[in-house]
C-alpha cells in the first residue's frame, strides 16, 4: 500500500499534513466508512452541493 510507504510518510510530516489512516493502521477500515458515507448520502441526498448553511 503506497499510502503506508516510508517516502510517502515522510513527504507528509516534512510539510506538515497529517497522516490520515485509520486507528488500527487496517485497510478494512475505510470500506466500512466509505459505505456508511455512501448510505448517508443516498437517504439525507446529500450528494448535492449546499451554497451555505441553512
Amino acid at each position: 500500500m503506497q499510502y503506508c510507504s516510508n517516502a510517502y510518510v515522510q513527504l507528509l510530516l516534512t510539510s506538515h499534513i497529517s497522516i490520515s489512516m485509520t486507528e488500527k493502521s487496517d485497510p478494512y477500515e475505510n470500506a466500512v466508512a466509505e459505505r456508511i458515507n455512501g448510505l448517508l448520502k443516498d437517504e439525507f441526498n446529500l450528494v448535492r452541493t449546499f451554497q451555505n448553511i441553512q
